[in-house]
């Protein structure tokens, strides 16, 4: 008939294992390590965030610039100060890319010379990144409030008019609000914009 069989259970007596405080302690050090590994992560972030910015900042003047040597139209003509971009430091989240057309090389919103239907931009920056300060070398504003960066052709010959008066060069600092970091963009009377 049926035998029951008895298995007897041994207890090694040799610890394998973890304790629950050992297991506690491992995971807050995990813990540790992935709160500086994300910190650092999204700090990373910021800081392309503001990169990205000032390329596209820079981008943007050599925009205007081929634009005007290409003979880009605005509302079907030439403007007749060309092509520019207006920079402004009481609007500090975005910057406008202009048709000059009235040739009085700064950006006049009316009449409108900014409207995207026929060619012009307005350039939102990044949240958390802001148009810091102007700078330029003109005795009379050396810290304007706004800039216009205008470009007419043939050359084209490069005008930074602060409202004041004109410059040979002008450097534009963004400045990512978070880390308080900044970048700038350096242009000169020749036109060449350049990231430093």
């Amino acid at each position: 008939m049926n035998k029951i069989k008895h298995f007897k259970l041994k207890i090694s007596s040799n610890k394998f294992g973890f304790t629950l405080a050992e297991l506690i302690v491992s995971l807050f050090i995990i813990t540790i390590i992935t709160a500086i590994f994300l910190t650092d992560y999204k700090s990373g972030g910021r800081s392309g965030d503001l990169n990205l910015s000032v390329q596209q900042l820079a981008s943007n003047i050599r925009l205007a610039q081929n634009k005007s040597l290409g003979s880009t139209t605005y509302n079907g003509n030439f403007p007749l100060g060309g092509w520019g971009v207006h920079v402004d430091t009481t609007n500090k989240n975005s910057y406008i890319i202009f048709a000059d057309s009235n040739g009085n090389k700064i950006y006049d919103a009316s009449p409108d010379e900014g409207l995207p239907a026929w060619g012009g931009q307005t350039v939102v920056l990044p949240a958390g990144i802001i148009i810091s300060s102007i700078g330029t070398n003109d005795q009379m504003n050396p810290s304007p409030s706004s800039l216009n960066i205008t470009f007419l052709p043939p050359d084209p010959s490069t005008v930074l008019n602060d409202g004041v008066g004109t410059s040979s060069v002008a450097i534009i600092t963004l400045r990512n609000t978070v880390t308080n970091i900044t970048a700038n963009v350096t242009v000169n009377f020749l036109g060449l914009a350049q990231v430093n």
